[in-house]
């Protein structure tokens, strides 16, 4: 066979084409083709034994993580493209050449995880809602919407995903809770889960029950024509509150703020993994949420006090 890399990948993309959201078979489709033509490219070299990803080995492997960083790709960078190389492996003929080559070549591979993001802090999070409770049924769909979005997502701490497919069924009607059955990797990973709604989110939202259009749609948060908003229609409608308030977040943060208050609240850290729908509490933790060291540090000092 001339390319086996991209017919392995291509068998591989086939397999998982509506298990990885629709949005990331594009990216990988690109992340193999630049792998295979760098698999080309070494191999004409005499740098790797072979292009076929069922019969990598360790050393191969490394080289290519050398070629990677020749080409000034950053740690975080290669260890992403290591990530897929490795799943494609595996899928081949379960080769474990990836992981073998970490293992052996652990510095080559050395990757410091950027940890947890910052949060949107109480002062701006009740700006956010000061802006939010200005509007009325006269502000415009599009507005309403935008501020609508952007307190769902800090009131429930959705994935981007998760908010665009959100149900108009799933949300109780007092605005208590909402059901996420849409998950980050559609059954992989990720986990449909019942979400506490915040108190403060529910005027805008109701306000955006009143108006919402098309009100036929299935979708919390429809586009214009009754089906699921866009990547960059979400991105629009967070920019105008962003303008508006003058500040600058993504909806990732929305999602810690979410975990963060829950746990400034005084939820455990395995208690908010559950509502954000981690499988393992050690994600919450280093990526999302925990006892911050200011207020832990006062809850002792102020109990020490009392002795």
């Amino acid at each position: 066979m001339r390319y086996p890399f991209m017919a392995a990948a291509n068998q591989f993309m086939k397999v998982y084409t509506g298990i990885y959201a629709a949005g990331t078979m594009p990216e990988l489709n690109r992340r193999y083709r630049k792998q295979a033509k760098a698999f080309e490219e070494l191999y004409a070299k005499g740098k790797v034994t072979t292009t076929n990803p069922a019969k990598f080995t360790a050393d191969d492997i490394m080289e290519y993580a050398k070629y990677l960083r020749e080409k000034g790709l950053k740690p975080g960078s290669i260890s992403h493209d290591m990530s897929s190389l490795s799943k494609l492996c595996l899928y081949a003929s379960n080769n474990q050449c990836v992981e073998q080559a970490r293992t052996r070549y652990p510095l080559l591979f050395r990757y410091a995880r950027p940890g947890r993001g910052d949060v949107i802090e109480r002062p701006q999070f009740d700006r956010i809602m000061e802006f939010s409770q200005r509007l009325n049924e006269r502000s415009g769909l599009k507005r309403i919407r935008a501020y609508a979005e952007i307190a769902f997502a800090l009131g429930t701490g959705p994935r981007s995903q998760e908010l665009r497919h959100a149900k108009l069924a799933n949300l109780d009607p007092e605005l208590k809770w909402i059901f996420f059955d849409w998950v980050k990797g559609q059954g992989t990973y990720g986990q449909s889960r019942t979400v506490p709604i915040r108190p403060e989110i529910i005027p805008i939202l109701s306000l955006w029950l009143k108006v919402r259009y098309p009100s036929e749609s299935e979708y919390l948060f429809p586009n214009n024509l009754g089906g699921i908003i866009s990547e960059n229609t979400l991105t629009v409608d967070r920019m105008i509150v962003c303008r508006d308030v003058g500040l600058t977040f993504d909806i990732r943060k929305c999602r810690r703020t979410y975990g963060q208050y829950l746990v400034d609240e005084g939820y455990t850290v395995d208690k908010v993994a559950v509502i954000l729908g981690h499988s393992s509490s050690r994600t919450t933790e280093y990526n999302y949420a925990r006892p911050r060291n200011d207020r832990v540090a006062t809850e002792i000092i102020e109990k020490w006090s009392c002795e």
